[in-house]
């Protein structure tokens, strides 16, 4: 596989920028750890001392009049929040509002520290604003009252902004550190610091999209680690990818390897990357299709690179042990099609966590299953249903109807078998990808609940 590099004559310009922010593998390297550090996506890190840690996050939500919108917190070493500034942010971190004051005091204890050695490894002129309020933020909860209750403040004084021409440069350095190409078999392939991304697309000619016209498009997008053990995937129909097993296969017996964090972030800055480069008009090789791909894969890991608590999960779940320390959890995505009101497209999402503990778990790889329409993080799909899967020894991967396509699922299958198909082997149940479902008379205009 020869990769082509792009951009290799912008290095030499850049030599003497300031140091690019990296997400390295420091798992268990004390002091400050940057999963993430994007000035749109924003900044996810660790800091550890002691065998002792504090969580962190900067990110932009959508501001009132008046209002930054940054926003930051600080987390437990459980994932539990401890510490807000800013309201922006209140949606998505305030759901889960549980907190331990025993552990939210281990972790105050790292805050001054975090404040004092954060600056040096977020020195990048493009997150001024980002170091400010993470400054912030931790010389204030040092000195809180933590012990009843988390602290969640308004921000009162204005942030720094980045110069617009230190993020075109910062993205200019993400280009310049991107190698892209074509794999002998065509597919779309690219590097960012031991990231790989891969990508390829199949026409439908007979079968119409979802505006009712063709031919429909599938693409099949893959971010691998360094080990070469899958992020992400997503699947947009029935192609099934040569040598992305197991992530599509029924053996369930090879062990997925456990991403950390630290690969989560930094596939997250791999596709990022690439969506900024098609933007700026420096890549020709991947199409908006698959950009947007890419883009929905990291979406949905942005969203989870801070461990989180049990308390979202069901009370019926299996006992936590060190050996049981896998969930499967599926999500029901639905959309409007052409047919609609008379039907509906669905999707499925499945992710695989890694429980460090019976409170704690943290996201190993998440799958994209697109059934033949829009996918999971499309801006057109929303949640219809999440299922949590009890603690388990081993990963389940979903599987999909092998059959024919067909819309109106006619002696075939239509995206809500898919889905009903796919929910039923992540939960373990008894699924029928020939059969059943997947090759019946019945039309199904409805997407499946996440208890059938």
């Amino acid at each position: 596989m020869k990769i082509v590099p792009v951009l290799t004559s912008c290095c030499l310009a850049l030599a003497l920028a300031p140091p690019f922010v990296h997400a390295e593998n420091l798992t268990a390297t004390e002091g400050v750890n940057l999963f993430l550090a994007d000035p749109e996506l924003g900044v996810v890190g660790r800091y550890s001392a002691g065998g002792e840690s504090v969580y962190f996050e900067a990110r932009s939500g959508v501001a009132k009049a008046g209002e930054s919108a940054l926003s930051a917190r600080l987390l437990d070493a459980h994932g539990r929040t401890i510490a807000v500034l800013g309201r922006t942010m209140d949606e998505s971190w305030l759901v889960d509002q549980s907190f331990d004051a025993a552990a939210a005091k281990s972790s105050q204890k790292l805050a001054l520290a975090l404040a004092v050695d954060l600056p040096s490894m977020l020195a990048d002129p493009a997150f001024v604003a980002e170091r400010a309020v993470l400054v912030s933020l931790a010389t204030g909860a040092a000195a809180a009252d933590l012990s009843l209750e988390y602290n969640v403040k308004s921000l009162s004084k204005a942030l720094p902004v980045a110069p617009s021409a230190a993020i075109a440069d910062f993205y200019a350095r993400a280009a310049g550190e991107f190698a892209l190409g074509l794999d002998k078999n065509g597919q779309m392939v690219g590097n960012f610091r031991g990231i790989t991304l891969q990508a390829t697309q199949q026409a439908v000619p007979r079968d119409p999209n979802e505006a009712g016209s063709g031919p429909r498009i599938e693409t099949y997008t893959r971010l691998t680690s360094k080990s070469g053990s899958t992020i992400a995937a997503e699947f947009g129909g029935d192609l099934e990818q040569d040598g992305w097993a197991p992530e599509i296969a029924v053996d369930e017996s090879k062990a997925e390897p456990t991403n950390s964090l630290n690969d989560l972030g930094s596939a997250v800055m791999a596709a990022q990357a690439l969506t900024k480069m098609s933007v700026n008009g420096y890549v020709a090789l991947a199409n908006p299709a698959i950009v947007e791909s890419f883009g929905r894969l990291a979406s949905g890991l942005r969203d989870n690179l801070l461990p989180r608590t049990a308390n979202l999960r069901a009370a019926t779940e299996k006992a936590w042990s060190p050996t049981n320390n896998k969930t499967n959890d599926g999500q029901i995505w639905t959309s409007n099609i052409f047919t609609s009101p008379l039907g509906e497209h669905s999707a499925f999402r499945s992710t695989h966590r890694t429980w460090t503990s019976s409170s704690s778990s943290y996201l190993s790889a998440t799958y994209n299953w697109c059934n033949h329409g829009s996918c999971p993080y499309s801006n057109s799909t929303r949640v219809k249903c999440t299922y949590l899967g009890a603690h388990t020894r081993s990963w389940r991967y979903a599987a999909k109807c092998t059959t024919g396509y067909s819309l109106t699922s006619w002696w075939g299958h239509n995206c809500h078998d898919d889905s009903w198909t796919e929910l039923r082997k992540v939960k373990g149940y008894a699924y029928y990808p020939t059969s059943a479902r997947c090759n019946d008379a019945a039309f199904y205009a409805w997407a499946p609940n996440c208890s059938d």
